[in-house]
């Protein structure tokens, strides 16, 4: 009777650490992703030759935001931050050389990832992974996730869509 006891309280003190852990895991990650935003959107409003007129930041594996995925419509220019290490790294590619998105899921994990795969016309860095998970306090929102991915795949789309408009003005002009 008495290790029964014991065991049960074993298993509930065990539980009770592994609760405290995984809030203070959540705390620490909502925190520096509030962090990496804050310092993405800063570094965007800052530069002079890119007006952000929408932005998107992306989770990385250790699920903080690291990334984001901005558009400068006026520009034609579209930006991606990815912050590692306190250290923004900056890559602005011209909408001409936006070749295709994509969204995959993958099913490996636990939580379903949904990802936007958008790919440049270009020799280095052509490939990027996006990953538009958004959380609230009661865990991840699924219906949000797909239409946030969406979205953005709507917007690239469009991009393209016309850019091949333009590509076809110009050949039908000569």
């Amino acid at each position: 009777m008495v290790i029964v006891v014991l065991l049960g309280i074993l298993i509930c003190v065990a539980w009770v650490i592994w609760f405290i852990v995984t809030k203070i895991k959540r705390i620490v990650r909502t925190s520096k992703s509030k962090k990496n935003i804050s310092e993405m959107t800063k570094y965007l409003s800052m530069m002079e030759y890119f007006k952000m007129e929408k932005v998107q930041f992306s989770i990385g594996n250790e699920l903080i935001a690291d990334q984001c995925l901005a558009i400068d419509d006026r520009n034609k220019l579209i930006c991606i931050l990815k912050i590692n290490n306190n250290l923004i790294k900056e890559k602005v590619y011209k909408y001409e050389v936006l070749q295709s998105c994509e969204i995959v899921e993958n099913g490996k994990n636990v939580i379903k990832e949904i990802c936007l795969i958008v790919i440049f016309k270009v020799t280095s860095n052509s490939a990027y992974k996006f990953n538009f998970m958004p959380y609230s306090d009661e865990g991840i929102s699924y219906r949000k996730y797909i239409e946030v991915t969406k979205k953005w795949q709507d917007i690239l789309s469009i991009i393209m869509k016309r850019n091949q408009e333009e590509r076809l003005k110009a050949i039908s002009k000569h």
